[in-house]
């Protein structure tokens, strides 16, 4: 690391520097302490993986750059109480996930610091650090002070639904907020109401990922009261909240509607069937809201070809659709065939994925044959029919109709 450091010195007007995953630990840390102040160009710094540990990061902390990840470096019980937020210099984007060996005591530290970076931090990442509701608690003290914040994840604390609330109550004072991730949260519906509540006067919020937050349906219910009015939201991940169709009900009827700016959503493994896509065709149908998706995921939710003859109805007035997924939907051929003619006329659609859709060679045969593939294949870019059971005589069919016309083909 000294090594390379003496190198840094003789390119002073370095801009970019990763070093992540490279085992330098606290010594090789403070050998780029020396090395640092002589780059006074450089803007982005990868420290991750390096287990440097809390002291090394305190005594780099003057010479960090505007943008700097510090992931997992503080990989086993750490007792230091390191103050190292308050001596960088102007931070824009911090990630700071995967240290979740520091200690409460040092998230009370980082949590005291933020003040010291108000004025300049827009883009924050603590997730992963075992931050708990005692750290929520000292976090919702400071995070308020942030007058800048744009990007703020908090994904995988363990927050607890005291927790969310503290942190909600905090971050909604926030009118530079647009992006919020609170994935892995468990929330139940106590939690979720919370959420809502703080996400109820955020109305400037752009985009929320609360992957894999298990909600249910009753957390779902307490969730929509809020997020409905988030409407300036463009880009909505509810994959693996287990919404079920009583859920998805509620979102087609209460908060679809509202977000009148969604172009982005989400909603895979979540245990929808074919009444979900009803639901989901019929909202599409009543108001222009979803009609201006670019991105839809439907992954992982067997809805069936019945649940694709719903979804079709609704795909006719998607004409701003560019990537699309149902992986594993189980809609099989005739399913297909139901979505052909209205897969065809979306002119802006680029990316199809049917992967494990039980296709087989029958529903590739009903694609090549129909006369609706030729207009599918004029806008597609990319399309993905991995793992259907399609013989290998199908595919070289397939193959030779699609040639030259679709960039991207996984048979």
């Amino acid at each position: 690391m000294k090594a390379l450091c003496t190198c840094f010195s003789k390119t002073p007007r370095l801009v970019r520097i990763n070093l992540s995953s490279n085992h330098i630990g606290p010594d090789g840390a403070r050998a780029l302490s020396v090395a640092l102040p002589e780059l006074r160009e450089l803007e982005w710094l990868n420290l991750m993986s390096n287990n440097v540990g809390l002291d090394a990061i305190e005594s780099i902390a003057p010479f960090l750059p505007v943008d700097f990840s510090l992931n997992s470096n503080v990989e086993s019980n750490d007792t230091t109480t390191a103050r190292w937020l308050r001596n960088t210099k102007s931070p824009r984007k911090i990630w700071f996930s995967g240290n979740a060996a520091m200690g409460q005591d040092s998230i009370r530290a980082l949590a005291q610091d933020l003040p010291f970076v108000s004025s300049s931090l827009q883009f924050l990442d603590i997730s992963n650090n075992a931050v708990g509701e005692q750290g929520a608690k000292h976090l919702a003290n400071y995070l308020h002070t942030l007058s800048n914040l744009e990007s703020f994840a908090i994904s995988q604390n363990e927050l607890g639904s005291i927790g969310v609330m503290l942190i909600m109550k905090s971050l909604s004072r926030l009118s530079s907020l647009r992006c919020l991730s609170l994935c892995e949260e468990k929330l139940n519906a106590t939690g979720a109401g919370y959420l809502g509540e703080g996400l109820s006067s955020m109305g400037h919020l752009e985009e929320l990922n609360l992957f894999a937050c298990s909600m249910g349906v009753d957390g779902v219910k307490s969730l929509s009261l809020g997020l409905r009015k988030c409407c300036s939201l463009r880009v909505l991940k509810l994959s693996f909240a287990h919404i079920l169709d009583n859920g998805m009900k509620v979102m087609c009827t209460e908060v679809f509607p509202k977000l009148i700016n969604l172009v982005h959503l989400e909603l895979q493994w979540n245990g929808l069937t074919r009444d979900s896509a009803s639901y989901l065709s019929d909202s599409i149908n009543r108001s222009d809201c979803l009609s201006r998706l670019e991105t839809l995921n439907l992954g992982w939710n067997r809805i069936g070809h019945q649940g694709a003859r719903y979804l079709a109805s609704g795909l006719n007035r998607m004409h701003s659709i560019r990537d699309l997924c149902l992986d594993a939907t189980a809609i099989g051929p005739t399913g297909l065939q139901c979505l052909t003619q209205p897969l065809s006329e979306l002119s802006n659609l680029h990316t199809l994925s049917l992967a494990r859709c039980a296709l087989g060679d029958e529903g590739l045969l009903n694609l090549t044959m129909s006369g609706h593939l030729g207009r599918l294949s004029k806008h597609l870019r990319r399309l993905d029919l991995r793992s259907n059971l399609i013989s290998l005589d199908c595919k070289k069919s397939l193959d030779a109709c699609l040639r030259g016309h679709v960039p991207t083909l996984l048979v």
